[in-house]
């Protein structure tokens, strides 16, 4: 394991050919990177629902989960961290500040071992007072598009199709030309 706090051991691990004349590592310098690009982006849009929210009293990922239940009933924890994008543990821990502040609650599903997430009185009641300050939000983010949201919504779920990170691993893993 490398100390990143430690310079020549960090920069031990700088393959060749990846320093630029000035010294500085290309890669990094390199601003049309789409995962920089695309974490930008996320941050900033990120920052403008959660404002936009706040008088709610939510995120723009607790309001997407509530909406998500909302709109598709009682999920499976599985299946909700599914249709999220998310891992399992950053979903516990939202749901917990949901659970916590009784939006939402663990129920039984079909047979003992399943459990789903569902909506309370109390859920369904903060996502209608929120939707409101959802849609202003998206009416921004759509004025800023300019007629291209469409297109947007349409490359993110290229996206998001394409860098599901098991398959990266799966392929990062496979010896040269199998992968």
């Amino acid at each position: 394991m490398t100390d990143k706090h430690d310079p020549d051991k960090r920069d031990a691990e700088i393959p060749e050919g990846a320093r630029r004349g000035d010294g500085r590592v290309a890669a990094l310098a390199d601003l049309s990177c789409t995962g920089y690009r695309l974490r930008k982006a996320a941050r900033r849009v990120t920052a403008l629902y959660d404002t936009a929210l706040a008088p709610a009293g939510l995120t723009v990922t607790q309001f997407s989960i509530l909406a998500m239940i909302a709109t598709g009933g009682p999920r499976p924890m599985s299946g909700l961290a599914d249709a999220m994008g998310m891992d399992a543990s950053t979903l516990t821990r939202t749901l917990k500040r949901l659970i916590d502040g009784g939006d939402v609650e663990i129920v039984a599903g079909s047979d003992r071992r399943t459990k789903l997430v569902a909506l309370t009185d109390r859920g369904q009641e903060t996502v209608a007072a929120a939707v409101p300050y959802w849609r202003a939000a998206q009416k921004r983010v759509e004025r800023a598009m300019g007629g291209e949201i469409a297109t947007l919504h349409q490359l993110l779920r290229k996206v998001s199709a394409a860098a599901d990170p098991e398959e990266f691993r799966a392929a990062a893993d496979a010896p040269a030309g199998q992968g």
